[in-house]
């Protein structure tokens, strides 16, 4: 694709603060596009949350996706911004790693249901959430 194929394109791109998130952020902006980047809670010391803050064709949001109040804010602001969302990248997501950082895994008998129950309301609800809201 070449670097105009996203001119004025609105894609709004969920756990875009690090990682693979971050890496679609700033592809997408590096071809033309406005980019909604929603994360949890962005860290203004972050040097990519700097990086992005005086960008134009970008807007950072904070947005928890687990709250129908976050995700309709956001794209209400989306909207208050360009008018429509062209392209929705359902990133965010939590991982087992997530609540057992030392190892990065754990044994499924290990884990608890409070556990598995955040992970399923981040990467299947929330998921659910922000795609009926932005593919208005």
């Amino acid at each position: 694709m070449k670097s105009q194929d996203f001119a004025g394109k609105v894609v709004a791109i969920s756990g875009a603060a690090r990682g693979i998130g971050a890496a679609h952020v700033r592809e997408f902006l590096r071809r033309g596009a406005n980019v909604v980047a929603l994360d949890r809670q962005w860290d203004t010391s972050d040097p990519f949350y700097r990086e992005l803050a005086d960008e134009e064709a970008a807007l950072l949001l904070s947005c928890d996706v687990t709250s129908q109040g976050d995700v309709d804010a956001a794209f209400a602001a989306a909207i208050a911004k360009w008018g429509t969302v062209d392209v929705l990248m359902n990133n965010a997501a939590m991982r087992q790693r997530d609540f057992y950082p030392e190892s990065g895994a754990s044994a499924v008998l290990d884990t608890e249901d409070g556990q598995w129950s955040k992970m399923f309301a981040v990467n299947v609800t929330g998921t659910l959430k922000l795609t009926r809201a932005f593919i208005r």
